[in-house]
This record gives C-alpha cells, sequence and structure tokens, in this order.
C-alpha cells in the first residue's frame, strides 16, 4: 500500500528530491539544541537501499554527512570554505545523534510512497 507525499518532499536523510519511500517514526526532540523530528521520514531509493541493507555507516557518513556539512557551512556563513576538524566532527556526533533517534523512533516497515 502506498503512502501520501506532500509535493515538495526531499529524502530526510540526504535531501534528494522525490523520495520513493516513507519509514513510519514517533516525534522526539533535543531540546538543548532546538531539533527533533515529527511524523515519519520521507528516503530516496539510495538512502532507504542503505538503511534496509543495515549499511548505517554508509548512510550516514556518504549520504547524511554531506547534506550536514553544506547545511553547517551555510549557517556558518562560510558556504564553500572548509570547517575547521572540531567543527566537522561536532557536525558528525550531531548527524550520528539524529541517525540513533530516528532509529529509536522508527514504527515499522518501509512503505512505497503512492
Amino acid at each position: 500500500m502506498g503512502w501520501w507525499r506532500p509535493v515538495s518532499a526531499k529524502c530526510d536523510f540526504c535531501s534528494a528530491n522525490d523520495p520513493e519511500w516513507f519509514y513510519p517514526a514517533g516525534d522526539f526532540e533535543v531540546a538543548e539544541h532546538a531539533w527533533g523530528s515529527s511524523g515519519g521520514w520521507a528516503a530516496c531509493a539510495d538512502c532507504s537501499d542503505l538503511l534496509e541493507k543495515r549499511l548505517n555507516e554508509r548512510l550516514v557518513r556518504e549520504r547524511m554527512m554531506v547534506g550536514a556539512l553544506a547545511g553547517a557551512m551555510m549557517d556558518a556563513g562560510v558556504p564553500g570554505m572548509r570547517l575547521t576538524k572540531s567543527e566537522r566532527r561536532y557536525v558528525e556526533d550531531q548527524t550520528w545523534r539524529l541517525f540513533n533517534r530516528f532509529l529509536t523512533s522508527r514504527r515499522g516497515p518501509r512503505r512505497l510512497f503512492g
């Protein structure tokens, strides 16, 4: 059975357009960083394949970190420049934290967007 897809849906793992899969998940928040998640997560085919194969290290490092680092550079006002090692480590730690929260809030198998 398919699942509803918002018009401007993006993969919640890598931000690719037009995700194919939906992962039901509970809400969570991380108050000290003012971020969290509401509802399920959308996934493109590539991210979903890595998740289904439990290749979490590749998913986080090769897919999620690309968007997270770009966002961190934009937030810092340094697009196109390099982050320091400590800034990069911080972004990586927070990306892993977000991913692990997704894993613990996941509520069932993936579903195709319909």
